[in-house]
């Protein structure tokens, strides 16, 4: 997602709102927390961090970066209006979000290039000595970054960006939403509808009128691997905690990666986590599916590997959830309906297939043409790399 973030969080960004001057200026550092610190908040921040204890990476001084934030944002704003009209809750906010950004920004929270999975990588400090990778169009924000003479970020991504506003916005009682599209996400400030990129810290179009129209260019006819059933929707809190089980299973999954026979049952128990909270995501179906018949077989798992990949397909007709489908079919020696299983034309460039994805792909559709199970065709294949 982060390349896709990348992209799309600029282009968007050129008609945007810039956040200048939106909060106390200056860069803010974080006092280290002792082992022993206690959460002064209970956000869905600090739960998608305890969700993410089985990484093994995260660490009491991540929620005291996150308490930190929340009380300089609170110190920066007054309180939420109770029952405002719709054009104070609008103007409050197109303030808001601009100061979050700057708050967060004014501690070191920048985009990168660096490999951010999970919120826990983007609470992890990282050292670059070349600031110049966190420069935006956004002079304030430029200003922050090159002032930070230790060279010291913490360096997010769209989602896990997200998910910081959505801890201040829960502690501070403000509206705020998680939105996805095809990779990428990002928060919208519900009266008005607001959508606001948490990568650059501008709002996406200058109005409410037509915010959302203003993405659909970009992934028009596509769909998302997460499931297109969620896209440009105000997700719940439960498909909030699903979409985030499943970028923590995959996070366990690379952590596991060159491991002499490694355990992946943590990798599992996660994606199981992911469907009781979000039956209508189609990713964890599909990861699981794969994994009982081509990854380790299991005999006593062929009826639930095929359930899952039927249900991976019915949500969501990505070629990978058809690739799937056709290899739990062949693997139980159904190989005509195997064949019979093929995507749409339309959904055979889709952007979220990867080139190992259509290799492998490729691979199987042959072996199953040729009476045989789909095999673990590619080295980064069989690392359970699903595409």
């Amino acid at each position: 997602m982060k390349a896709a973030c990348a992209a799309l969080a600029l282009i968007l960004s050129t008609t945007g709102a810039l956040a200048g001057g939106a909060c106390s200026s200056g860069i803010r550092t974080i006092a280290p927390a002792g082992a022993d610190y206690q959460r002064k908040h209970d956000t869905i921040a600090h739960t998608l961090l305890d969700n993410e204890r089985p990484t093994g990476q995260v660490t009491p001084q991540m929620y005291a970066v996150l308490d930190a934030v929340i009380d300089q944002a609170r110190a920066e704003l007054p309180p939420y209006p109770d029952h405002p009209s719709e054009a104070e809750a609008e103007r409050y906010g197109r303030r808001a979000l601009p100061i979050i950004d700057c708050v967060l920004t004014a501690n070191g929270f920048v985009w990168g290039e660096h490999t951010v999975l999970l919120l826990s990588d983007g609470l992890t400090p990282v050292h670059a000595e070349d600031y110049r990778e966190y420069l935006t169009g956004d002079l304030r924000r430029n200003r922050l970054v090159k002032a930070r003479a230790s060279h010291d970020y913490y360096a997010v991504d769209c989602d896990t960006g997200a998910f910081l506003y959505l801890g201040v916005a829960e502690a501070l009682h403000l509206p705020l939403a998680f939105v996805v599209i095809p990779d990428h996400a990002f928060v919208r400030w519900m009266p008005g509808a607001l959508d606001f990129e948490t990568t650059q810290g501008t709002f996406a179009a200058p109005g409410a009128a037509g915010e959302q129209q203003r993405y659909r260019p970009f992934f028009l006819g596509r769909r998302s691997t997460y499931s297109h059933r969620h896209e440009l929707e105000n997700l719940t809190r439960a498909q909030i905690f699903g979409f985030h089980h499943a970028l923590v299973a995959q996070g366990i999954r690379f952590r596991l990666a060159g491991k002499a026979d490694p355990d992946f049952t943590p990798v599992l128990t996660a994606f199981e986590a992911a469907i009781r909270e979000d039956p209508e995501l189609d990713y964890p179906y599909d990861e699981i599916a794969w994994y009982y018949t081509v990854m380790r077989p299991a005999p006593e798992k062929r009826a639930l590997a095929l359930d899952y990949a039927r249900r991976a397909w019915s949500l969501s007709d990505e070629p990978v959830n058809a690739n799937t489908l056709a290899c739990v079919r062949a693997a139980q020696g159904d190989f005509a309906a195997a064949t019979r299983i093929e995507p749409p034309p339309d959904r055979l460039r889709h952007a979220s297939d990867s080139e190992i994805g259509n290799r492998v792909a490729a691979m199987n559709a042959d072996e199953i043409a040729h009476g045989k199970p789909c095999s673990e065709a590619l080295a980064d294949y069989t690392a359970w790399g699903a595409p």
